[in-house]
């Protein structure tokens, strides 16, 4: 029992050097087509970088008349409607009501009356007439 020896399996020098020679090979390999995939993939970017600034450019030369026809032509109009709309909300509160639920500002429009709810006035309607329902869906 006084002869212990660890014995270790085949361990020898020359087969750590060649294990370790292949690792640094693999490793280089790989570090390189790292280097190529991330060129690759700039390239890429860059070239759609590119054509989409020319599509934006070409956009616009294609937008920038529509948006002055708008301003020149339809524009007016709109803000005739807007005007119209207002003095309309000035003598009826309830309107005036349905006009900012739309975020649309309406400049001295009369108060709400005192017996009006408070959101936009519910539409008065004929009796409801009887009418039959579907059935309501059963849960499975």
């Amino acid at each position: 029992m006084d002869n212990l020896e660890t014995k270790s399996p085949s361990t020898n020098a020359g087969d750590l050097v060649e294990r370790c020679e292949a690792l640094q090979r693999q490793s280089t390999l790989l570090l390189l087509g790292l280097v190529v995939l991330s060129g690759t993939l700039s390239v890429f970017l860059w070239c759609q970088s590119h054509y989409a600034r020319i599509d934006l450019d070409l956009a616009n030369t294609q937008i920038l008349p529509v948006v002055q026809n708008y301003k020149q032509n339809e524009k007016p109009v709109y803000d005739k409607l807007d005007a119209q709309l207002a003095d309309y909300a000035r003598s009826h509160a309830d309107f005036a009501q349905l006009l900012s639920q739309y975020r649309i500002q309406v400049v001295g429009a009369a108060p709400p009356a005192a017996g009006s709810p408070t959101g936009a006035a519910a539409p008065k309607s004929a009796p409801a007439t009887p009418t039959s329902t579907p059935p309501a869906p059963t849960k499975k």
